[in-house]
């Protein structure tokens, strides 16, 4: 979802990500680098700071389409 190379590192990005589904089982894993972070489920969301120094990875719970909304936010 964000790659370490487009950014800066040391600085204060934040990313925000949401989870548009509507279905209550779908969910997403976020993952920093090979760490987890915890599960986006149906309405979830999170504002993530971002030190622009590791990827930022998703993984849908289902094989389907899935819509994602996310931003980055960061200093140049």
């Amino acid at each position: 979802l964000v790659a370490k190379g487009d950014y800066t590192d040391d600085r204060a990005h934040k990313v925000y990500i949401k989870n548009t589904s509507a279905v209550a089982t779908e969910n997403l894993v976020v993952t920093i680098e090979a760490q987890l972070l915890g599960r986006l489920y149906a309405g979830d969301w999170a504002l993530i700071p971002f030190n622009g120094d590791q990827d930022i990875k998703i993984t849908p719970s289902v094989a389907t389409d899935m819509v994602v909304e996310y931003a980055v936010f960061y200093e140049a």
